[in-house]
């Protein structure tokens, strides 16, 4: 570790202990971006696929994890969130409603193509599957409709709409207004 930097002694003192905080963290994360992807993934698998049998998952843990990768401190992100990238994806379908968004907004920072391409598929596959069931958990649609419009994937939402528009009314009271004013925030060339 480097020398801390100094600041003016005429700061408060929460202020000087929440900037050396912050300069270890900037630090710590240095190291832990230098990491093997394996080293990486296995840190981020740990904390974001489904608890193992009766181990119960921590929400507020899982709420920290999301709000990291969402954040602006990560510069290799699209590596990084790449890595867990089904993962996340499942996370941001079926979590609460802070969590769920964080994890959208860590997705969307995923710039490539095909990788895109592929978190839109397995929406897709998951809410099949969902709406299969004979007790669908109808936020999977909801949040997917939501995280298929943040990374701006046009025909796969108008697919998505088209297929399961019932269960999207039905998770939080959408109307076909809502769905059309959706859309036309998309850009036009959103694919």
């Amino acid at each position: 570790m480097t020398d801390m930097t100094e600041f003016s002694p005429d700061h408060s003192s929460s202020w000087l202990k929440l900037m050396t905080a912050y300069e270890q963290y900037r630090q710590a994360l240095f190291y832990w971006i230098k990491e093997d992807n394996t080293v990486k993934y296995e840190d981020l698998r740990i904390e974001l696929e489904p608890p193992v049998l009766s181990k119960e998952r921590d929400l507020l843990r899982r709420l920290l994890v999301v709000n990291f990768l969402s954040g602006s401190d990560i510069w290799d992100a699209d590596n990084t969130i790449s890595l867990i990238q089904d993962a996340l994806t499942e996370v941001a379908l079926t979590e609460h409603v802070e969590i769920s968004c964080l994890a959208r907004k860590a997705l969307q920072k995923i710039k490539n193509t095909s990788k895109r391409k592929a978190i839109a598929e397995k929406i897709m596959n998951r809410a099949a599957a969902e709406a299969k069931k004979e007790k669908p958990d109808y936020d999977i649609f909801h949040n997917g409709c939501l995280l298929l419009l943040d990374l701006n994937r046009r025909n796969e939402y108008l697919d998505f709409i088209g297929c399961y528009k019932e269960f999207i009314f039905l998770a939080y009271g959408l109307d076909e207004e809502d769905l059309k004013e959706m859309l036309n925030a998309l850009p036009q060339k959103a694919r």
